[in-house]
């Protein structure tokens, strides 16, 4: 039996839209259509996927100090790894990452280099990816020597 058109394009609006419940309405905004357009057809949600992803979240917005010290890293680490699936062999981190990516800015004194790099099958990079600290305001820009 063959499915007709409408039929898929609906289940993938709706899964489209259970991605799109888990992120918070602030910030970027994601609309349906895009989604359709740019990624097109999501993953459906494993209820036990997303059970573990409620209760990483819960754990993440425990009150400061019932939480590890470096629960910022270990909420990253489980999207990464364990919610997008993203493992290992596509990331390049440290030495594997190697100087292509370092930007040096002498003028501001500062040096641009990502924790680590998404890469493609070919070993293109595909995303650059730096962790900053939880609450950190990444709107203000620091002054050079602070």
């Amino acid at each position: 039996m063959r499915r007709r058109r409408g039929s898929v394009r609906q289940a993938s609006a709706g899964r489209h839209s259970e991605w799109l419940a888990l992120v918070e309405m602030s910030g970027l905004m994601f609309s349906e259509p895009v989604l359709e357009e740019k990624i097109g057809e999501l993953p459906r949600l494993e209820p036990a996927k997303l059970k573990s992803l409620r209760k990483a979240w819960d754990r993440y917005n425990l009150r400061p100090g019932m939480i590890p010290a470096d629960i910022h890293r270990e909420w990253i680490e489980f999207v990464l790894g364990q919610l997008l699936e993203l493992q290992e062999p596509r990331w390049r981190t440290g030495p594997r990452m190697g100087e292509r990516f370092v930007v040096v800015l002498p003028e501001l004194g500062q040096t641009l280099a990502p924790e680590r790099v998404l890469v493609d099958l070919d070993d293109s990079p595909l995303m650059l990816f730096s962790v900053y600290p939880r609450g950190m305001n990444l709107e203000v820009v620091p002054l050079f020597g602070q």
